[in-house]
């Protein structure tokens, strides 16, 4: 295959994904957490299983990137409603702990399914392979259907009259829900106008762009050209074993970073996490051994795992129950729009210069993104929950539903008090 459409392969993925982080935050508020994420993971199933057909005549390349493509948009769509189902079951006081699970289970996947899709395909072989994860998609779709659903909004009574809800058609439904994705752009684009007028939820979203540039161009693009080099002349062992190791050491991380971010402060976890991974990404050009590497690869990863949990908490924090959505939409497409320029911008600086400048220069972005979102911190700080959360006593632990409630409601008057200071700063 050319190096074109490789490239065109691997990119519709995060260009799918990036896309479809829009339509899937309005489809989030519309129609409820659950049935965005049993949409989103089967069609993962159907673009991941059907991978499979590329090898047969008169599919190939552009049949690849369609279900690459479709990958991405159910990727996006089970991101969005998961998000949104741990945002609604958690509270300031423990968001943090109740999303770090989540990325946990993650890693733990990254780290064990290789090895077995490596059995896999050594025994049954490329397509059935990828039917196989297909199966696994839809019987996780067929679980999430017993989920309880979250939305505030779905859990009311519905408004429309019995016999409006008896007469409307599946295609009638089914139009409206395309009506409304083609109309979520420009709803979208309303509700970002809004949110981004507030400092403080606009210096998380600018920083998490710049983290997954930097993720992206460092650990996704530059570091296997690094393993693959003459300077550490590594097995091919070696080099996955690299990347079990930060995924392990990104699952054991996961849980006591949170517990620091709810007991000291979101703002305090992210600072501290870039600052690590700034000094990872500058330290990986120097490595000269295996062991070395480890060394470098180990804070990448702690770095690593508390950005990928902290920053959603903490805009769920900054952004009301009505908001929420489409502030974690915003979020996630300012990394995802970080996560395709990256790993452009490092692959072109390590072809025209070195792999050692585009490390350096990676570390250096970062460095300089985590100290304006300090001083911006400084002149805009966000609310005193979220700076520095107090522990509720142990028998007020909010796990009850009226409990629950009622810490929702306060999260939205503490949200317009908020919003209130800001406005008068302005």
């Amino acid at each position: 295959m050319p190096s074109s459409e490789f490239g065109f392969v691997t990119s519709a993925f995060g260009i799918s994904k990036l896309l479809g982080n829009i339509p899937s935050g309005y489809l989030v508020e519309q129609y409820g957490r659950k049935p965005v994420i049993i949409a989103g993971m089967g069609l993962c199933a159907i673009g991941m299983g059907s991978i499979g057909l590329t090898l047969l005549p008169g599919f190939g390349t552009p049949w690849w990137i369609g279900c690459r493509l479709l990958s991405g948009l159910g990727v996006s769509m089970f991101v969005a409603g998961g998000t949104m189902y741990m945002s609604d079951i958690s509270t300031a006081l423990n968001r943090t702990r109740t999303t770090a699970p989540v990325m946990a289970s993650f890693s733990g996947g990254t780290a064990v399914g290789p090895v077995i899709g490596t059995v896999l395909l050594q025994y049954i072989g490329l397509s059935r392979t990828y039917l196989t994860v297909g199966g696994l998609f839809m019987a996780l779709a067929a679980l999430s259907s017993n989920l309880p659903e979250t939305s505030p909004a779905m859990n009311q009574p519905y408004t429309l009259p019995s016999e409006k809800k008896k007469t409307e058609s599946t295609s009638q439904q089914l139009y409206r829900v395309m009506q409304g994705t083609k109309d979520s752009f420009g709803v979208s684009w309303t509700a970002w106008k809004k949110l981004w007028k507030g400092p403080a939820l606009r210096n998380i979203v600018l920083l998490q762009g710049s983290f997954w540039f930097v993720l992206s161009g460092s650990q996704m693009t530059l570091l296997p050209l690094l393993l693959l080099s003459p300077t550490l002349q590594l097995s091919s062992v070696e080099i996955g074993s690299s990347f079990a190791f930060m995924s392990l050491v990104s699952f054991a991380a996961s849980q006591p970073s949170a517990f620091l971010a709810d007991r000291y402060g979101k703002v305090s976890n992210v600072l501290a996490g870039c600052s690590i991974l700034a000094v990872s990404v500058a330290a990986l050009p120097y490595v000269s051994s295996y062991t070395s590497l480890l060394a470098a690869l180990f804070p990448m990863a702690i770095g690593s795992t508390v950005m990928h949990s902290t920053p959603t908490a903490l805009t769920s924090d900054l952004s009301s129950t009505r908001q929420r959505s489409q502030a974690l939409s915003l979020l996630r497409t300012s990394g995802d729009t970080g996560m395709v320029a990256g790993a452009i911008c490092a692959g072109f600086i390590a072809s025209v210069s070195s792999i050692e400048h585009a490390f350096l220069l990676n570390s250096s972005v970062l460095a300089c993104s985590t100290a304006v979102f300090a001083y911006a911190q400084r002149l805009h700080p966000s609310s005193p929950a979220v700076l520095h959360p107090i522990q509720p006593p142990h028998h007020q632990q909010l796990q009850h539903p009226e409990l629950m409630h009622k810490a929702t409601k306060n999260e939205d008057l503490n949200h317009l008090s908020v919003q209130k200071n800001e406005n008068k700063r302005s």
